[in-house]
């Protein structure tokens, strides 16, 4: 895929991994992260932030170490969702804008956020088994 391409919705999760991947793909790209998944500078400072206070292995990182663990941990869920066979732009619009009553209705966006990564996956495990409604 043209790195400088991008059509959310003809996109498909191996194709969003490697668009968010920077020239050397070696890191992802904040820039294209933030295009990708509409997230204003301000907010995207807020979350880096945020993650960085709930995570204990990240606190000592730099802002960019924390970002870059950030953006990984949000596409892990966002690809967990596609797995389900939700379309990209869709699992993301559900990453970024839907409430979770199981989570004080907080969205799987605030809760990485708040470093609760592996309850969001853990619950979207048990969405795709059928226990949730």
């Amino acid at each position: 895929m043209n790195r400088e391409a991008f059509q959310q919705g003809a996109m498909s999760a191996g194709e969003l991994n490697d668009y968010l991947r920077t020239a050397n793909g070696a890191t992802y790209s904040a820039e294209r992260y933030t295009k990708v998944f509409g997230v204003s500078p301000a907010i995207w400072a807020a979350q880096v932030d945020s993650y960085r206070r709930s995570q204990s292995f990240v606190a000592a990182a730099s802002e960019a170490e924390a970002a870059q663990h950030f953006i990984a941990d949000a596409l892990r869920v966002v690809l967990a969702v596609a797995e389900s066979g939700v379309a990209i732009e869709k699992s993301i619009a559900w990453f970024r804008h839907e409430p979770l009553p199981t989570f004080e209705r907080r969205t799987a966006e605030q809760l990485i956020s708040q470093g609760q990564v592996e309850q969001i996956l853990q619950f979207l495990a048990s969405w795709q088994a059928g226990s949730q409604g």
